[in-house]
């Protein structure tokens, strides 16, 4: 089969990792330490889309016997600073989901995340009450009181409300076939 890799560094108080899959396990480097951990002993896949207009994504997997571990597909540089490593993070994220759905067949994969799709209705709710405000100004007040700040602030609010609508819907959380990974924030 080969070996797949991706490194990463989550964000200012974690070292890099980089995760490699081999025949048989997967390898998790960092901090002067390797651990292995057999695809029999995952037990679920669970795949993420930060929405909002980003790019990034993410996945959590489960372990029997090795807790739960988050990868992601940037690479934290500095304060505000990630570097996308999605080139290495998609390829990864198929060949791990082939090689956990053949060594365990009981195994979960799910996409998407219910605390994405609170954060991002909540936002829908606040941007769209924001916009319906505005036009109800400009609407009932005329062109009185009317000036591009207004104007800028419903086109802001309804671009908000849009990017929020987008996150809920990519975020809906189902299975997915681990033979076909779904990447829906590409």
């Amino acid at each position: 089969m080969g070996t797949v890799s991706h490194s990463m560094r989550r964000h200012t108080f974690c070292g890099e990792r980089t995760l490699s899959l081999d025949d048989n396990a997967l390898s998790i480097s960092g901090d002067g330490e390797t651990h292995l951990i057999s695809y029999q002993d995952i037990q679920s896949i669970k795949v993420a889309y930060h929405g909002f207009g980003s790019s990034r994504s993410e996945f959590l997997f489960a372990t029997k016997h090795h807790g739960k571990h988050k990868v992601t597909s940037h690479h934290y540089v500095s304060l505000g600073l990630f570097e996308d490593r999605s080139s290495t993070f998609y390829p990864f994220l198929s060949a791990l989901c082939e090689r956990v759905a053949r060594a365990n067949p009981s195994a979960r994969f799910k996409e998407g995340s219910v605390l994405y799709i609170v954060i991002a209705l909540t936002v829908f709710l606040l941007t769209a009450g924001v916009t319906g405000v505005l036009l109800y100004q400009v609407i009932f007040f005329g062109s009185e009181g009317t000036d591009i700040s207004i104007l800028f602030g419903i086109l802001g609010s309804a671009t908000a409300a849009y990017l929020s609508a987008k996150t809920i819907v990519t975020n809906r959380v189902r299975s997915f076939d681990p033979m076909n990974v779904p990447f829906e924030a590409m």
